[in-house]
């Protein structure tokens, strides 16, 4: 797939499409016109337009939402307005290549652009087409034979023959596509074979290209069988919007025909309409132009009088096409402008916690497997930067203080300005907030993706991921990970990732001996919470390292923040082995520290996401609702053990945590079995 637009070609299929458009209204004006056309437009019934523009409306939205019911059948979420955008796409590039051909590839490209895999959007695409292809196939050959008249024009009758024969040959292709498509990939293999031949075209790239087309080609092939299958509903549920968008076009004429008070029978208009959709359908020329104004003249010239036939012709095809031309352009002309800017400069913006700035990191790695060329730059609060740094897939890390340095008016502003500086061509907002759903709109973004439709990101004209967060429940990583499939990002690893060099790792191993470490298990203990999630009472922890001591014999490295006050670990003897660093360490000299664990034990914590993304496993303690459950919250990557209390007390927890809750039903022993497990 290209990752831009040939603006040259565009501007001269454009130029022809023009050329031959108004060639054929200016030979229309001198063959039918006089004086008495001209008095005919006065009297126009001015009432007829909003009905005119409804129609055209219903034929848009019907193409839309038929997209859409298409995408969704085969797993992709994508907004009406974004198949809006590909279908007046498909409308401008018809309009500017031979036999409409580009119309296909434009409206595959935007679906592409908006997360779609380009398998995917083929099929949706295909998918549609198919139904309009049945619905104009089966409506013009009923037209012919209950109105074979309409046809005895000469001309008209050699183009409805070529048409007819492109209808059928299509239709093979469509066959071939679902019953034969060992013939396609013995075709692309045949291709390959004989670039692989040509001189000077590298062979790596020839393979690479043959892998890559036909991994997307056996994808593509199994989603259109999906549609004859498990999703044959989806068909019958778009196809009755594929015959309402046709209806709606047919039913254009007759209500301009009305706004020039021309009355006639409304089956001869719909019958004659029909026939020539039929037939501009896969006409030769860029948009039907030409063939379209001939052929509309042609068919409608028994309907409408002769002086007035040309002011017909213009207004029918201006509503029915050409003013949908016109937004495809527009719409074509804004990825021009975008081009790759996008896909060149994209930031980040996850201002909360560690934990989550650590979930931030897998869409960060596929953001630069997708695009490798990008300045890729991460908007982060100063405490959790320590997670980013050394990540080799971020060119910059940008902070945002607001409650220190940042705060007030000046600190946004000055944020604004910062952003307007980098230059960037796209914002992902993990993390929606109203200083930064405003900050990345007044910092020149034109591309602002964010999660959902809070009334702060509709004002400030944020483009919703369109994810749904409960059902079912994903992983939080999967849910950042919804921001860049509407960028194009295919669906990456969920594994975290952070980073240390072999200095740090050192450095932690001997601030450990330093303080006191032997040799043996690690086992670290993080009591604290934040707050943000239930958690053990303090002295179950303590229960559970005087256990970790005596059954295992291990050492134990506590962690905190200096927000948590000390415990008392002494007793008996155990409490030496204890080391306590509890306020003592940086986000950055956690990080070393948590390297240095056999495993970790904590609630749904910061720290926890950190040890994870350094491979260490963990022993974990969550709460089973939806919004804090293992499903969306739980430590990514292999090895790790997960508790969760089962007792009648959780099922009543009502949609806020129970303030009381101290997980009173994850029994110490069974978090020290766990442990043994993994260490023993």
């Amino acid at each position: 797939m290209p990752h831009g637009l040939e603006k040259q070609k565009l501007i001269r299929g454009s130029r022809t499409f023009a050329a031959i458009t108004i060639a054929a209204f200016a030979l229309l004006a001198v063959l039918t016109t006089d004086a008495t056309t001209w008095k005919g437009l006065a009297q126009m019934r001015p009432f007829a337009l909003p009905l005119v523009l409804g129609l055209v409306f219903i034929s848009w939205f019907a193409n839309a939402v038929k997209i859409r019911i298409l995408a969704d059948g085969i797993g992709s979420r994508i907004s009406v307005w974004s198949c809006f955008r590909a279908h007046m796409a498909n409308l401008f590039l018809s309009a500017v290549t031979p036999f409409q051909t580009g119309g296909g590839a434009a409206q595959i490209y935007v679906l592409w652009r908006e997360g779609l895999s380009v398998s995917r959007a083929t099929a949706a695409s295909l998918a549609g087409a198919l139904i309009t292809i049945v619905f104009l196939f089966s409506g013009g050959v009923a037209v012919l034979v209950i109105r074979p008249g309409l046809a005895e024009n000469i001309a008209v009758r050699v183009v409805t023959i070529f048409v007819i024969t492109v209808f059928c040959f299509a239709f093979f292709l469509f066959w071939v596509g679902f019953f034969k498509p060992q013939w396609v990939s013995g075709i692309v293999r045949v291709a390959a074979r004989v670039a692989e031949r040509v001189p000077f075209v590298p062979k790596d790239r020839v393979r690479e290209f043959h892998d890559w087309f036909s991994q997307e080609l056996a994808d593509l092939i199994a989603y259109l069988r999906i549609y004859l299958t498990d999703r044959l509903g989806v068909l019958l549920k778009a196809a009755p919007l594929g015959g309402i968008s046709i209806l709606a076009n047919c039913l254009i004429a007759y209500a301009i025909m009305f706004g020039m008070r021309i009355s006639r029978d409304p089956g001869e208009v719909l019958m004659a309409q029909m026939l020539i959709y039929f037939i501009v359908y896969f006409s030769p020329s860029p948009g039907g132009s030409g063939v379209a104004e001939a052929g509309g003249a042609s068919l409608m010239a028994a309907l409408i009088p002769l002086q007035q036939l040309c002011v017909y012709i213009v207004l029918w095809r201006f509503f029915s096409y050409l003013l949908g031309v016109g937004l495809g352009a527009v719409v074509i002309m804004g990825l021009l402008r975008s081009g790759t800017q996008d896909a060149e400069r994209i930031l980040v913006i996850r201002p909360d916690r560690l934990g989550d700035v650590v979930l931030a990191t897998p869409l960060i790695h596929a953001l630069r497997d997708r695009y490798p060329n990008a300045y890729i730059a991460a908007l982060v609060r100063p405490y959790t930067e320590a997670v980013l740094l050394g990540n080799p897939r971020l060119d910059r890390i940008l902070l945002d203080d607001p409650a220190g340095r940042d705060s007030g008016f000046r600190g946004f502003w000055s944020l604004v300005f910062r952003l307007r500086r980098e230059r960037f061509g796209t914002s992902l907002m993990l993390m929606p907030t109203r200083r930064h759903a405003l900050a990345v709109l007044l910092g020149g973004i034109p591309r602002r993706i964010s999660v959902g439709r809070k009334p702060y990101e509709v004002l400030t004209g944020s483009k919703p991921a369109g994810r749904n967060r409960d059902d079912p429940v994903r992983h939080e990583a999967d849910y950042c990970l919804d921001l860049g499939r509407v960028v194009g990002v295919e669906c990456g690893d969920l594994r975290p990732e952070v980073f240390l060099d072999e200095e740090e790792r050192a450095e932690a191993r001997g601030f450990l001996e330093a303080a006191g470490l032997g040799t043996g298990t690690v086992v670290g203990v993080h009591p604290g919470s934040g707050g943000s999630a239930p958690n053990w009472d303090r002295e179950r922890y303590r229960t559970l390292v005087r256990g970790l001591v005596e059954t295992l014999g291990s050492w134990i490295v506590v962690t905190g923040d200096g927000s948590e006050p000390r415990m008392d670990w002494g007793g008996e003897g155990w409490g030496e082995r204890v080391l306590d660093l509890t306020g003592q360490l940086t986000v950055r000299r956690l990080m070393s520290v948590l390297s240095c664990f056999d495993v970790l034990v904590s609630s749904s914590t910061g720290p926890m996401h950190l040890a994870a993304a350094l491979g260490i496993p963990c022993v974990a303690m969550f709460c089973p609702r939806k919004a804090c459950s293992p499903a969306r919250w739980g430590p990514l990557g292999n090895g790790h053990r997960i508790i969760v209390p089962g007792s009648e007390r959780c099922g009543r927890c009502g949609p806020t945590r129970d303030p009381e809750c101290r997980f009173q039903d994850i029994p110490v022993s069974d978090v020290l079995a766990m442990v043994s497990g993994i260490v023993g």
